[in-house]
């Protein structure tokens, strides 16, 4: 059985790995995990700019980028944040 999912502004499927609204509906977060030993190094952000960019939902909200990989904090690109299992153990305590 599939899942429902989000439509791109394209009308095309669209697979966020993570969405989060804030409590007030004034901004999203959007991200993406990537769970491998060495993931892509800008290929996580590039995508998920695309995806973000298509997203109809994201009209007139604040949008927030992240990207969680098991090596965690590194450089993907301007304005995206990037975590790893340190971080959001360290968040949760």
């Amino acid at each position: 059985m599939q899942r429902p999912g989000f439509t791109g502004q394209d009308r095309s499927p669209l697979e966020l790995d993570l969405v989060a609204e804030s409590t007030d509906g004034s901004a999203l977060l959007l991200g993406e995990v990537k769970w491998t030993a060495a993931p892509a190094r800008r290929y996580p952000w590039v995508a998920l700019q695309r995806k973000a960019e298509n997203l109809a939902l994201r009209e007139g909200k604040q949008v927030f980028l992240g990207v969680w990989t098991p090596t965690g904090p590194g450089r993907f690109g301007r304005g995206v944040g990037h975590f790893g299992p340190q971080e959001v153990l360290q968040a949760l305590r």
